[in-house]
This record gives C-alpha cells, sequence and structure tokens, in this order.
C-alpha cells in the first residue's frame, strides 16, 4: 500500500507518461553505454518502464483516481465538520 492515497503518485505517473511517451532519445556520437548509461534508452518507452513500470497502461486510470481525490476531499471535510458541530452542541 505505498502511497496509494497520495496524489502525488498519480501526478507523477501522469507526467512522465505525457512527457516521454512516443519520444526518442540520440546520445551525441562520442558518448556511449559505458560513459552515459542514459545512452542505453533509445526511446521514451523504454524509460516510461523502467521509472514507472505499466504506467501507460494505468494512464485513464490515474486520471480518474485523481479527479476522484477532489470529491472525496470535500465529502470527508463535511463529515468531520458535522461530527465536530455534533460534539461541541452537547
Amino acid at each position: 500500500a505505498r502511497g496509494y492515497f497520495t496524489f502525488q503518485k498519480y501526478c507523477s505517473e501522469i507526467l512522465v507518461v505525457n512527457e516521454f511517451y512516443g519520444q526518442n532519445f540520440t546520445c551525441s556520437s562520442n558518448a556511449s553505454v559505458s560513459t552515459n548509461p542514459m545512452c542505453a534508452l533509445s526511446q521514451g518507452i523504454q524509460f516510461i518502464e523502467r521509472t514507472c513500470p505499466g504506467a501507460t497502461s494505468r494512464f485513464t486510470t490515474n486520471f480518474v483516481i485523481l479527479y476522484s481525490f477532489i470529491p472525496t476531499l470535500v465529502i470527508l471535510g463535511i463529515i468531520v465538520f458535522k461530527i465536530r458541530d455534533h460534539l461541541i452542541s452537547r
């Protein structure tokens, strides 16, 4: 259950997929994998799968979860204030 209740997890996965999907990377002609390990990646999908495995398949789900955070927090806030008002009025 690592980070499933934080909106940052879903935001970062959406950002990584949005920025790197369909990109092609090139290294300078004198760079090699031994001097720069990032030269091993030639496509954005490789970077996505290395940093956030499965993020492309969860893209739509991440949006739905992210947009459900606000109504959930509003409802939770209303419930907490109702309980608080009930306890204070006693």
